[in-house]
């Protein structure tokens, strides 16, 4: 309605000044071509409007299909590390026990692809284990569940990563693999 206004006030200056009179018509305007004039006006720039709307919403279901396109590119990318690493002598690859929901003081329980003494595992708020990573050197699963409450602070949106290094002696393997968890406090 806004639009229509303006679109009246604007062509009846321009048409009704004798400059623009002359210009547009050769005789002085009625006030019906005057109005039919304005009305077309205002229709294509309600036609555009809605163009640009389609067009809005078209850029929006593009940018959906690039956010899942990079999702699954991810996903693709950490499979091909994982593989990658497991075939690496110094390389620890490890598997959830059916286990990816753990319960309020429930540390993870994993396997490992090596027998070593000890572990390192490394807890993260980041698939990426970059940022926000804690680690804890243990022996086994029951020494993880005591530092568990320590550890699982780090759980953003109800997700929690593990990834842990195995150390035989003087031999320390590379980063395992990382586990998702799905926490529930």
């Amino acid at each position: 309605m806004k639009i229509k206004i303006l679109s009246v006030v604007l062509v009846l200056s321009l048409l009704l000044s004798s400059n623009a009179t002359a210009s547009f018509f050769s005789t002085t305007p009625t006030l019906t071509q005057v109005f039919a004039l304005v009305s077309k006006l205002s229709d294509d720039i309600g036609l555009m409007a809605d163009r640009i709307l389609v067009m809005a919403d078209n850029i929006g279901d593009m940018s959906d299909r690039i956010v899942h396109t990079e999702e699954m590119m991810a996903d693709l990318t950490l499979d091909l590390a994982q593989n990658s690493n497991a075939n690496s002598v110094d390389t620890v690859v490890i598997s959830q026990n059916f286990q990816p929901l753990l319960y309020a003081n429930e540390a993870p329980n994993f396997t490992t692809s090596s027998d070593a003494p000890q572990m390192l595992v490394y807890v993260s708020s980041s698939i990426t284990m970059d940022t926000n990573s804690i680690s804890v050197l243990v022996n086994n699963t029951d020494e993880l569940t005591q530092h568990w409450s320590d550890l699982k602070a780090l759980a953003q949106n109800n997700k929690i990563y593990v990834a842990i290094k195995t150390i035989d002696g003087n031999n320390i393997s590379s980063l395992s693999n990382v586990l998702t968890y799905s926490t529930l406090y």
